[in-house]
């Protein structure tokens, strides 16, 4: 058999690359209803790709963690799942934030619009010389163009909805990464009423975002979702119901117009694991909404002043901080 010759790339192939982007981006974050008779013709062909009949019942539920329980309900009743089969070779990718929330359940899933960050690649060269190559992906893509998780099965597959809601943030100082973030509601929501909250791409339970209060933050003992907890009260707020004053504080020489700002707090070593201190600092941009966000971060215990941290943290001798004109 003759070898495949992988095309060269040239300019006018890159050319296509941010549009091809934009368009598997908006596929990963579509919330229209699925598209059932697509999904299910794209499923079938999956498994004819595999080499398996296609499974004789379908049932469709509204999401990740609907289906993950059918799933569970009725495996005893299909046979052997046949995940593997379907997506031998190939892997998988998965939407974290929704990733998180079904994590203990998804044993032979397959992730639908949730695996684009890979099938954009092949489906890329399935329209730019490699289509026959890549014709075994055909039944993956289409499924994962027009629904969501999904879980396969030799006599019964389990078909989830996309997500009825999404809210999520580009990542500062990259072109295409986002995550998922709301600070007022779920960042994630399906028909079912079944919801994910994330800060800032860090899935976190509802309470972080809806009711952080100082006695929640104090019994979680979760470093990472305390930091996302505190930010979302408020670091001014937490800190003046902490009743601490800073042990010094400063102007941002990077930042004109704020203040530097460096703390010992009580509990420190239950709050962050280890002897710290805490810089608070702002944002030295406006985040999309024209808000300028308020944030801390430790530094070592022995950092004599605000500026001394604030320089730690960029990785620079605290005289050149001290003539910067603008941190980015």
């Amino acid at each position: 058999m003759p070898r495949k010759v992988i095309p060269t790339l040239t300019d006018e192939h890159r050319a296509t690359f941010e549009e091809w982007i934009d368009r598997w981006t908006d596929i990963g974050r579509c919330t229209e209803p699925a598209d059932r008779p697509r999904a299910e013709a794209g499923v079938a062909a999956a498994y004819r790709a595999a080499g398996l009949q296609p499974a004789a019942m379908t049932v469709w539920v509204p999401s990740p963690i609907g289906g993950a329980i059918a799933r569970a309900l009725l495996r005893a009743g299909v046979g052997d799942g046949v995940g593997a089969g379907v997506g031998a070779g190939v892997g998988a990718g998965v939407g974290a934030g929704v990733g998180a929330g079904v994590r203990d359940w998804p044993d032979g899933v397959i992730f639908g619009q949730h695996d684009v960050g890979w099938l954009s690649f092949y489906d890329w060269f399935a329209h730019h010389g490699l289509a026959d190559v890549c014709a075994p992906l055909h039944g993956l893509t289409e499924a994962s163009c027009s629904a969501g998780w999904w879980w396969p099965h030799r006599n019964l597959v389990v078909l989830t909805d996309r997500p009825a809601t999404l809210h999520d943030e580009r990542v500062a100082g990259t072109t295409h990464r986002r995550r998922l973030h709301r600070a007022d509601g779920p960042a994630v929501t399906y028909r079912d009423d079944w919801s994910v909250w994330s800060w800032h791409g860090v899935n976190v339970p509802q309470w972080v975002i809806e009711a952080p209060t100082l006695e929640a933050i104090g019994r979680e003992t979760n470093t990472e979702i305390r930091r996302c907890a505190i930010e979302s009260f408020g670091w001014d707020r937490y800190l003046d119901a902490l009743g601490v004053r800073p042990v010094d504080e400063c102007d941002d020489p990077g930042n004109p117009g704020h203040t530097l700002r460096l703390y010992d707090l009580p509990n420190v070593a239950q709050l962050f694991g280890e002897r710290v201190r805490l810089v608070v600092m702002d944002n030295a941009s406006r985040d999309r909404d024209g808000t300028r966000r308020t944030y801390a971060e430790t530094v070592p215990a022995d950092m004599p002043t605000a500026l001394d941290a604030a320089a730690w943290q960029f990785d620079v001798d605290p005289d050149l901080y001290r003539s910067l004109t603008r941190a980015t």
